[in-house]
């Protein structure tokens, strides 16, 4: 990717607009996303599950959990779930004492897996009542609760926030209209009018207040995005290091953990 220099994108000043260490060198954030999980409000009449705990309590909360097929995410909800503050997830996640005690939480709900490999799969499985909770993205889930066919609510609990990045390729030969591009893109308004339309939230602070109702539906937006202030709980920020550098080791484990039911 070619090297990028967010300064003269969109000035010196609004660096401090952005997440801590973002932008990169090749990559500047565009929008904020987070992986979460989701219920059937029908499958709970009662008390609501709120917290990741609610995931991994089958006592309490009974029936299937839509889960992607992989150790991504669920292995932070695991330890979130034993106790281990946000900030202490992904450093324990990096020594085997910390893998074995997320994999013997999984092991609580090894029985009420539905595995799912399409992200479109979850909220779907919500909807036809194959699953009353489910890991997701949430924009796929907002989209079900949306059209109403389905009271499915999310609790935020535990939301991993990922961000997309805007990167140049090294190969293009039009690098300086990618460039004007990004001047562009990456203003705040731009930014919430596309947060307006999908409910991925703004990766710039000053783009968040000017964040109104989507153009189609008039539902006002902000609550439903994933950086929005007035969600409680418990938050990680997904750390693209870690995925990096342990996506070997993390196959190899969750392989292993998955060969045990044979």
């Amino acid at each position: 990717m070619l090297r990028l220099d967010p300064q003269a994108l969109v000035g010196n000043a609004a660096m401090a607009d952005f997440a801590p260490h973002t932008p990169t060198r090749c990559a500047i954030p565009q929008n904020v996303y987070a992986r979460v999980m989701a219920y059937d409000e029908r499958a709970f009449p009662g008390i609501k599950p709120t917290r990741i705990e609610d995931f991994f309590d089958t006592a309490r909360f009974p029936g299937k959990r839509a889960v992607q097929h992989g150790p991504d995410g669920i292995l932070e909800w695991a330890l979130l779930a034993e106790g281990v503050p946000p900030e202490q997830v992904y450093g324990l996640l990096s020594t085997d004492r910390g893998l074995r005690l997320a994999f013997r939480k999984l092991d609580t709900i090894r029985d009420d897996i539905l595995w799912w490999d399409d992200p479109a799969q979850p909220a779907q499985m919500l909807a036809e009542g194959h699953a009353v909770m489910a890991s997701g993205f949430n924009g796929r889930f907002f989209d079900v609760a949306r059209r109403g066919a389905v009271p499915v609510d999310i609790a935020w609990d535990g939301r991993i926030i990922g961000t997309e990045v805007w990167a140049i390729p090294a190969t293009t030969e039009t690098a300086g209209l990618a460039r004007r591009f990004l001047v562009h893109a990456l203003q705040p308004a731009i930014m919430a009018r596309f947060s307006e339309r999908i409910p991925y939230g703004p990766a710039r602070k000053s783009a968040f207040e000017r964040i109104g109702l989507n153009p189609e539906t008039g539902i006002p937006m902000r609550v439903h995005l994933p950086n929005a202030p007035q969600h409680g709980g418990r938050a990680l920020v997904r750390d693209a290091a870690w995925y990096a550098n342990t996506r070997a080791l993390r196959q190899r484990r969750f392989q292993s953990w998955l060969d045990q039911e044979e």
